[in-house]
């Protein structure tokens, strides 16, 4: 046995990626929606931002984004643009017999966040608390325009 110890630099990332082995196919994504995300540090990474979820939603994965930042720009599938009225949001886009299907959620700041299922892949259901995941956002990235309640 060998074991090592070896210094690295972490970089922080807001998703998280599901894969089916072994052909590592990205199968499902989970996205916590930034500040620069939305615009507010520079356009470009919002660019960057948007060109990510395109491939996500071309590509079949299942999709699932949480806005629970009340500033910036929000852009949503014209399908939910009824949503952008709510100060949270939370929206999966799922690929289901060769259709996108769309859910949203909405709440606003002292309304109390949903726990959603979401589907990961055809064998897989996990439930979301959004208060526990916001919660945990608001310790680890201090944004000030972010408040678990």
């Amino acid at each position: 046995m060998i074991e090592v110890d070896e210094p690295c630099e972490l970089e922080t990332h807001y998703s998280l990626l599901f894969r089916r082995a072994p052909q590592n196919i990205v199968v499902a994504a989970i996205e916590l929606l930034s500040p620069s995300n939305k615009g507010l540090g520079n356009r470009l990474d919002r660019d960057k931002h948007l060109r990510k979820r395109m491939q996500y939603l071309e590509s079949g994965a299942n999709l699932f984004e949480i806005d629970a930042l009340i500033h910036g720009t929000r852009d949503l599938p014209e399908a939910l643009a009824t949503l952008s009225t709510y100060d949270r949001i939370a929206w999966i886009a799922r690929y289901d017999a060769g259709r996108r299907r769309y859910r949203g959620w909405g709440w606003n700041q002292r309304e109390p966040q949903p726990v959603i299922d979401w589907t990961i892949d055809d064998r897989l259901t996990v439930l979301v608390d959004l208060a526990q995941t916001l919660a945990a956002a608001v310790s680890f990235n201090r944004w000030d325009t972010l408040t678990p309640d």
